[in-house]
């Protein structure tokens, strides 16, 4: 498991594997070995793919994270080697979940997106330090509007100012993108397999092996880049505050009265990155301040008016 911020060479690829079809032939042992040889450091199993085919081989390997949904996932594998858990989103709100997978003191990749800070706080007190991992899942909005999931995103980057946890960033494999990421300061990231994939009884490489070698190639390639350009990543909490003191956000270039209309010539961009970046400028022009904003002072999406906000990035998308 990650600790703190992801460092040159330590991002990980895992592989979420879904429910598997109740008469499903896929022999799990020899999938796992597959996607080992893909290089996929673990796989996140359903508890119903220990009733399979391979299931004793698999068990044993000890490389796998289980996607826990109910109690009776603790049951169905109770002779395993677990590495872990992964709670999705409702999972991560079940109280029962939370209890059991907690006590077990292993690495917990726990799904935020539907999470706030105070949820957080009440969660964060009952896993041992350092078995904890903040997961993000990232997907596309089921109405094609992109404010969901922008809004999203400022929540993520929100909750990672307030913790200093590691985190993981979900998506399905075949859309995948560990640009963003390792962007948003994730060490792992895992690729979901389309419940739709279907492989052969001898774990055959199939379309899921195939996307997971190219999308860990791509990996190896920004971890190659990243080392040959001899970046230094942030590594701690000091580190990433050097950073944003280098980062221009927009600040007031005069005295800006609350009900005020933002045009360009209101504000300025200058380090440190303590307002709104300025490449969002031109998409919030328009939008009223709710506050009164001081000369100098960094605007923040908190200081306008959200139902505006929301409109502009609507229109403009």
């Amino acid at each position: 498991m990650q600790s703190g911020k992801p460092t040159a060479g330590s991002w990980d690829v895992y592989a979420l594997v879904p429910p598997l079809p109740v008469r499903s032939c896929v022999n799990l042992g020899a999938f796992l070995q597959s996607l080992r040889e893909t290089g996929c450091q673990k796989v996140i199993l359903p508890e119903n793919a220990f009733m399979g085919p391979g299931a004793q081989e698999a068990v044993l390997s000890g490389d796998f994270v289980l996607n826990v949904v109910s109690p009776h996932s603790f049951k169905a594998v109770q002779k395993a080697c677990i590495a872990g858990f992964y709670l999705d989103t409702v999972g991560a709100a079940n109280p029962g979940l939370i209890e059991e997978t907690s006590s077990r003191k292993l690495p917990t990749y726990l799904t935020i997106n539907a999470l706030n800070g105070r949820h957080l706080d009440e969660i964060l007190c009952k896993y041992a330090p350092g078995t904890l991992v903040l997961l993000w899942e990232g997907h596309d909005s089921p109405d094609g509007d992109p404010t969901q999931e922008f809004l999203s995103l400022c929540q993520l980057l929100k909750l990672r100012q307030l913790y200093s946890l590691p985190l993981a960033y979900l998506s399905p494999l075949n859309r995948s993108n560990a640009v963003l990421a390792f962007a948003l300061g994730a060490g792992t990231v895992i690729g979901a397999l389309d419940a739709s994939v279907v492989l052969d009884k001898e774990g055959g490489r199939g379309q899921a092996l195939t996307l997971m070698e190219a999308f860990i190639k791509q990996v190896q390639k920004l971890r190659s880049g990243w080392q040959s350009d001899s970046c230094v990543p942030p590594t701690s909490p000091e580190d990433w505050d050097n950073m944003e003191a280098r980062m221009d956000g927009l600040v007031a270039a005069r005295l800006i009265h609350k009900g005020e209309v933002l045009q360009q010539d209101m504000v300025v961009a200058r380090p440190p990155h303590h307002g709104i970046r300025p490449s969002l400028l031109t998409q919030l022009i328009g939008c009223k301040f709710k506050y009164d904003v001081q000369p100098g002072e960094a605007v923040t999406f908190g200081l306008l008016e959200l139902q505006s906000v929301l409109k502009l990035t609507q229109r403009n998308s």
